[in-house]
């Protein structure tokens, strides 16, 4: 009799060993990746999904900005919903990969400060930063179609380094915008910009003095 129960016991512990080596186990959680401080300024300003619309682009275009006057001799508020585009020249496939690897470059942008920019978009048509306003002369249009409504738009001021990522949809309506502070090595952006448009005047005489 006690044979009998101590064999049962043990089939009895075997089987729930065999139960618990068997059952599915929770998999390990992922380690999330920690972005760098440069990492999630550009996802500030562009948006995860304007950085996945920019490098899967089918089409680019440069263009330049009418500043204006606005009487006293100074450029009238910038916005978005009243800029006036000049020049405007398609970009290459080549030249517009060029561009692409430097405006979703992480290091292009400081990190910013969230109290100042805050994650959500700028109110409509206000362009705020501490140093006063922006005037972007030159800008670059990245498409995911050369017909569609779709875009990210950087808009360019290279007299005090600032740019603007102005984000629309499919419907053509803004649904994100940010300016940020950039920086690149050896005036990089405005020679491919010139490159995009050639002989700008403004652009020509800006490399020739440095």
């Amino acid at each position: 009799m006690k044979r009998t129960v101590l064999i049962s016991v043990l089939a009895l512990t075997a089987c729930l060993g065999l139960y618990f080596l068997m059952r599915p186990h929770p998999a390990a959680p992922v380690a999330q990746a920690v972005p760098s401080p440069e990492e999630r300024s550009r996802d500030l300003l562009i948006t995860p999904a304007g950085v996945q619309l920019v490098l899967q682009a089918k089409s680019a275009e440069a263009f330049t900005i009418v500043l204006g006057d606005s009487g006293n001799g100074l450029p009238p508020a910038f916005t978005v919903e009243t800029m006036q585009v000049g020049r405007t020249e398609v970009v290459s496939a080549e030249l517009a990969n060029k561009l692409i690897a430097i405006l979703v470059d992480p290091t292009t942008y400081p990190d910013l400060d969230p109290s100042v920019y805050p994650p959500d978009q700028l109110p409509k048509g206000i362009t705020i930063k501490p140093c006063g306003g922006f005037q972007p002369r030159h800008a670059v249009r990245f498409r995911n179609s050369p017909a569609g409504k779709a875009d990210v738009t950087f808009l360019i001021c290279f007299t005090c380094h600032d740019i603007q990522v102005v984000v629309h949809n499919s419907d053509g309506q803004i649904t994100h915008r940010k300016l940020s502070d950039f920086r690149t090595p050896d005036q990089r952006l405005e020679q491919l910009i010139l490159k995009a448009l050639p002989n700008d005047p403004f652009l020509t005489q800006k490399l020739a003095r440095s």
